[in-house]
């Protein structure tokens, strides 16, 4: 008969990991095998003879708990595969650049600014919508549809209505399953038309001789 002092620590952990992972099937239907599981968690032998019911079934709880466990691994791996290979065969955009600064501008001046996409991806890019911030900034696509490896411009005007520190945001709606929205940052120092002409007047007088 199989005993847990016969064996040297390592092996015998070795041997019940084996027996636990390898044999869950046969050993969940077979009652000699449940009462070796029940011999290898250490119960002692006048437990398993008189208790056999319980030993059996601290047994088979800890063997369905591994079932369940390994059930659930195999679910989230699985899951994780299946995204892994949809990511690879799809649409994928590239901006450049998110972030325009305009630096300073004044009151009811329009700056416009060149923004580029691109699909690096497998399938074609599609936006399905450019959603501004305020009405002070205008976009035209030239292309709402990329193929692999195509690219299309965004033209992004900015056209402010008053005066102060402004931070608007333009966001492009896609296909893309990894990234549907991507935002682009607008900031500016939008000055006051009598303000900015002040400040022309000193440069120009400073560079005076």
């Amino acid at each position: 008969m199989f005993r847990r002092e016969s064996v040297a620590p390592g092996v015998y952990l070795q041997l019940r990991d084996r027996i636990l992972f390898c044999s869950l099937t046969s050993v969940l239907r077979s009652t000699a095998k449940v009462d070796l599981i029940v011999r290898l968690f250490g119960i002692p032998s006048s437990q398993a003879e008189y208790g056999a019911p319980t030993a059996r079934a601290r047994a088979s709880s800890s063997l369905v708990g591994l079932i369940m466990a390994g059930g659930f691994f195999a679910f989230v791996i699985g899951h994780a595969v299946v995204l892994h290979f949809e990511n690879l065969s799809s649409a994928r955009v590239e901006v450049t650049p998110t972030q325009l600064d305009l630096g300073e501008i004044q009151v009811g001046q329009a700056v416009q600014r060149t923004v580029e996409l691109r699909n690096s991806g497998t399938k074609t890019l599609v936006v399905s919508d450019v959603k501004k911030s305020c009405d002070c900034a205008v976009t035209s696509l030239s292309e709402s549809r990329l193929g692999p490896g195509a690219s299309a411009q965004l033209i992004v005007t900015f056209q402010p209505s008053k005066a102060g520190r402004s931070i608007q945001h333009v966001v492009l709606e896609t296909n893309d399953r990894r990234t549907p929205k991507t935002v682009l940052t607008l900031t500016a120092n939008v000055v006051a038309q009598a303000q900015a002409s002040t400040r022309e007047s000193v440069v120009a007088a400073r560079r005076a001789p």
